[in-house]
């Protein structure tokens, strides 16, 4: 947070300072990142209301499962019963099983034990207000296998419907491919508290979507290094100054 905050302060301190060019990038940055993907997989939508995205995700690649983001506790996995206070309830065709079937389904790469998939119209609903203590949930991650564009997920607040939204399509690989690493992924996603996230849907236009480990935390954690984003932000802050120096100096040159 301290770095993050660093790096919003360097970049305010230069802006008049900064070349129209550099400034027009960093807008157009910023305004990617206030972006929301659509439920429906169609080109994010702006979030002009807040000034931080109330959600936010990366991946990293799978093959095999990176695991747990920090502070998470592993809540479902579909070789034993899921933890105390987590709701379930699924439709359509839902298999919990190991291994690969070609055309039915494929296990996420390197992942051996049981997963489940769902097939095409049918989803998987996991709520964990009451596990979470009716605290919203700060972070959830799960390990996402062979992606597909007609997978999605859906972000559940207390009552059930639906806050926010993602498809593969979103993520950089989604072409179902069973062993490429960076097609089989542990998503991982953060949460304002304004967000009120209580739960998550996976559902699927086609066969199949593959998943299992899903892991959350609940209340307000702090990632003990920045994300990628600040690091990103803090770069740009430091540009921003060397080119007010080098621009001061041909100044007083001149």
């Amino acid at each position: 947070m301290k770095l993050q905050m660093i790096g919003w302060m360097l970049l305010a301190a230069t802006a008049p300072a900064i070349a129209r060019p550099e400034a027009k990038a960093a807008e157009a940055e910023q305004a990617e990142m206030r972006r929301e993907p659509r439920r429906d997989g169609a080109k994010p939508r702006e979030n002009t209301g807040e000034k931080r995205p109330l959600i936010t995700y990366f991946g990293k690649a799978g093959a095999p499962d990176p695991g747990p983001g920090k502070g998470e506790k592993m809540l479902v996995t579909f070789d034993n019963k899921s933890a105390a206070g987590v709701w379930e309830r699924s439709k359509g065709e839902v298999i919990d099983d190991a291994g690969s079937i070609g055309g039915l389904r494929a296990a996420p790469a390197g992942n051996k034990t049981v997963y489940r998939s769902i097939g095409a119209d049918s989803m998987s609903e996991f709520n964990f207000s009451k596990w979470a203590q009716a605290k919203p949930l700060s972070s959830l991650s799960f390990e996402w296998g062979s992606i597909d564009a007609y997978n999605f997920i859906d972000l559940l607040n207390p009552k059930g419907v639906t806050v926010w939204s993602l498809s593969g399509s979103d993520l950089p690989r989604f072409d179902g491919d069973w062993n490429e690493p960076m097609a089989n992924q542990r998503l991982y996603l953060r949460f304002l508290p304004q967000a009120n996230v209580s739960g998550i849907r996976m559902r699927s236009t086609g066969r199949a979507f593959e998943f299992d480990s899903i892991a959350a935390a609940a209340g307000d954690i702090t990632a003990a290094v920045p994300e990628p984003g600040s690091w990103a932000l803090m770069i740009t802050g430091f540009g921003a100054i060397g080119h007010a120096l080098r621009r001061r100096r041909a100044t007083a040159a001149a």
